[in-house]
C-alpha cells in the first residue's frame, strides 16, 4: 500500500529487466503529487528494456492518482528512448482511478520515438485502454488481445461476462487454455497461480535491498 506525492510509486520507480510469474493482489497506490508523470503497480517508469511476462494483477488491487499522465498497472510511463517494452501473458483486473491523459490499463505513456511496444496474448476488464499512448503502432507481432474498453490497437472488444467462465475459451482463442490459462467461475487465472494460491494466506517472507533510483534500484529476494 502506497499513499503518497513522491513522483513515480509503484513496485518500482525505475525499471530495466524482467518481471515474471508474478500475483499481485490487495496492492493498492493513492498518488497525489501535482504533475511527476509516471504512476504504477509495477513500474512506475520504464528507464531501459522491460519485459513482463505471465504477471496477474487481481482485482482486489487499485490505482487513485491525480491527473497526470502514464498511469497503468505494470508500465507507468516508457521514458528511455532504447528501452522497448514486452508485455506477454499477462492479466490486469484493478481498479484505476485517474482523470490524467496518456493512461491505460497494462501500459499507459511510451513517447519517445525510439521506444517499441508489444502486447500479446493478455487481457484486462479495465475501463481503460489496454495501451494508453505511444509514438508508433504496438509491434507486429503483437495481438490476441482482450479489453472491455476499445482501442486504435486492434484489441478484441469483450463485455465482462464474456471474459469468465467457460466462455472465455470460446471468447478469448488467443489464450492459451491448454497449458497457460485455467477458467474459473470468474476471470481466467494463470494455471500455476491457481495452484499457489491455495491456502495461501497472502503474507509473504522477502528481504528489500537499494534505493528505488535509477542508479540504486530495489533488489527483492
Amino acid at each position: 500500500y502506497m499513499n503518497t506525492a513522491t513522483k513515480r510509486p509503484g513496485l518500482v520507480s525505475y525499471s530495466q529487466g524482467t518481471f515474471k510469474n508474478i500475483t499481485f493482489k490487495g496492492a493498492s497506490i493513492n498518488y497525489t503529487g501535482a504533475s511527476e508523470p509516471g504512476v504504477a503497480i509495477v513500474a512506475a517508469q520504464t528507464s531501459g528494456a522491460t519485459n513482463f511476462e505471465n504477471i496477474y494483477i487481481d482485482e482486489t488491487c487499485e490505482i487513485n492518482a491525480t491527473a497526470v499522465k502514464g498511469v497503468a498497472a505494470l508500465a507507468g510511463r516508457g521514458y528511455d528512448g532504447t528501452g522497448n517494452i514486452s508485455i506477454i501473458n499477462c492479466a490486469v483486473l484493478a481498479t484505476i482511478n485517474t482523470e490524467g491523459t496518456e493512461c491505460g490499463a497494462l501500459a499507459g505513456s511510451h513517447w519517445s520515438s525510439g521506444i517499441t511496444v508489444k502486447i500479446k496474448n493478455s487481457f484486462s476488464d479495465s475501463s481503460k485502454p489496454l495501451f494508453g499512448y505511444a509514438t508508433k503502432a504496438l509491434t507486429a507481432d503483437s495481438g490476441n488481445n482482450y479489453s472491455a474498453t476499445e482501442d486504435t490497437h486492434g484489441t478484441t472488444v469483450l463485455t465482462v461476462d464474456q471474459m469468465k467462465g467457460e466462455a472465455a475459451k470460446d471468447n478469448m482463442p488467443g489464450l492459451d487454455f491448454d497449458f497457460l490459462w485455467k477458467t474459473t467461475n470468474d476471470y481466467p487465472v494463470l494455471r500455476d497461480m491457481a495452484d499457489r494460491l491455495v491456502g495461501w494466506d497472502g503474507s509473504i517472507a522477502a528481504t528489500l535491498e537499494g534505493e528505488g533510483t535509477k542508479a540504486n534500484p530495489y533488489k527483492i529476494s
